[in-house]
């Protein structure tokens, strides 16, 4: 799994725009992709054995969160 570089580029710049309209949502889609980053992170690290099914999965949800903050909440 590679690393999306604009999506955490995106994902930062709209969390800067959002610090003064809606600090709330900045917020929550930085802890998005800290999650992101962090499972990302841990699971590329351990180069001796694969990643799990539950490592993808969160990377998957994170990722996911990911993309529900930069496309903005439903319905906003």
């Amino acid at each position: 799994m590679k690393i999306e570089q604009h999506a955490v580029l995106n994902a930062v710049t709209r969390a800067i725009i959002l610090c003064d309209s809606d600090p709330q949502e900045a917020q929550e889609g930085l802890y998005a992709l800290g999650d992101y980053l962090k499972f990302y992170f841990a699971a590329a690290s351990r180069v001796d054995t694969p990643a799990t099914a539950q490592d993808l999965e969160r990377v998957a949800e994170s990722l996911d969160a990911l993309h529900q903050f930069l496309k903005g909440r439903p319905g906003a």
